[in-house]
């Protein structure tokens, strides 16, 4: 987020109104990914990008040249891999810690391979 930051005054001499920004919420670690298509944290920066408040600050400033700051998100890549706190909104949910044998819509079985469907 530094780097972006750093280079606000630049990107907005070329012209540019808007940037946007690869994915940048918190990886899930043991995927070792690097797209930003593993996101375990919608509400946390990956550490590899700096923190929220460096997010916040790249935004303030970009505000302040009137340039927009856009956020890829990725919600059809998430799924069961992290809990949020208690209060959030969207409520809470438990992931599945038991392999239950039923089988899904698309003829794969929960607990295999394919994880794509870890709810009970």
């Amino acid at each position: 987020m530094a780097g972006v930051t750093s280079k606000l005054d630049y990107l907005q001499g070329l012209g540019v109104t808007a940037v946007w920004l690869s994915p940048v919420f918190r990886q899930r670690g043991h995927l070792d990914t690097y797209h930003g298509y593993g996101v375990q944290d919608f509400l946390e920066v990956d550490p590899r990008f700096g923190s929220r408040d460096d997010l916040v600050e790249l935004v303030r400033q970009a505000h302040q040249r009137g340039l927009r700051v856009l956020l890829d998100v990725i919600f059809n890549h998430s799924g069961a891999n992290w809990l949020y706190p208690p209060g959030t909104p969207g409520g809470e949910r438990q992931p599945v810690t038991q392999r239950t044998g039923i089988r899904l819509a698309n003829g794969l079985r929960r607990g295999s391979a394919d994880r794509r469907d870890r709810w009970q």
